[in-house]
């Protein structure tokens, strides 16, 4: 669990101004490990709280689905507060507890999971296999995955994380939300249009087929920023 505490202590946060920022969460996946039937993914959810000086953010450990990208599986991990009031950097880090938290590492032994310590390749690398997001379809190489598949694929993930994210506490910290993390989580409207194709992974798996992964931003209403793991069929 240190390691996971470390991503949120290294988050930097912006120096206060006059003005209050809008609402701002964002979602970002990290993929950690693959078993015969699943890729697991460790998501971080980070809110500014309507605020410049503070921030919460949560980590969720995923199941996804290695065929179809559906997620499966959702435990929470990790919750911390982060208040950045004074001249000289995070002031307070605050620690919630989150009910049934899990030692993701607990989980990939269960699932009988592969760990994997490398994230997606940039797709400038000469390393990367050819691939594009354009106005029908992702596409890396064999793989493809039609416009409208993808974007029930991110709405999938998205409805999922916003079932799962626990409600933040009555007290201890600060916020001027006027959405709650599930609200902004649970419909979004966006386009292809509003998302980029910014990397990829390819899982091997024996004897089962390779896993080729997409990592796809959108940015959403100006407040909802999102980089997902998205399976690419072949």
């Amino acid at each position: 669990m240190r390691y996971i505490l470390c991503l949120f202590i290294t988050v930097s946060f912006l120096a206060p101004a006059r003005a209050t920022p809008p609402e701002s969460l964002s979602l970002m996946d990290r993929v950690i490990g693959i078993s015969a039937t699943q890729v697991f993914i460790l998501r971080e959810v980070s809110d500014n709280l309507g605020l410049y000086a503070y921030g919460m953010r949560d980590i969720y450990l995923v199941a996804k689905n290695a065929t179809s990208g559906e997620e499966e599986d959702i435990w929470p991990v990790y919750r911390v507060y982060a208040a950045n009031t004074g001249a000289n950097g995070i002031e307070e880090i605050k620690a919630f507890p989150l009910e049934a938290a899990v030692n993701p590492y607990d989980i990939l032994g269960e699932r009988a999971a592969k760990y994997l310590g490398y994230g997606f390749l940039d797709l400038a690398s000469e390393y990367a296999p050819a691939g594009g997001l354009d106005e029908d379809a992702l596409w890396v190489e064999g793989n493809s995955l039609e416009n409208a598949d993808l974007m029930a694929q991110i709405s999938q993930s998205l409805g999922f994380t916003s079932s799962a994210v626990r409600p933040y506490p009555e007290s201890g910290f600060h916020s001027r939300n006027s959405l709650t993390p599930q609200e902004m989580f649970a419909s979004p409207e966006f386009t292809p249009d509003d998302c980029s194709f910014d990397g990829v992974m390819t899982l091997y798996r024996d004897p089962a087929p390779d896993v080729v992964l997409a990592n796809i931003s959108c940015l959403i209403d100006d407040r909802l920023s999102i980089s997902l793991a998205v399976v690419v069929p072949e």
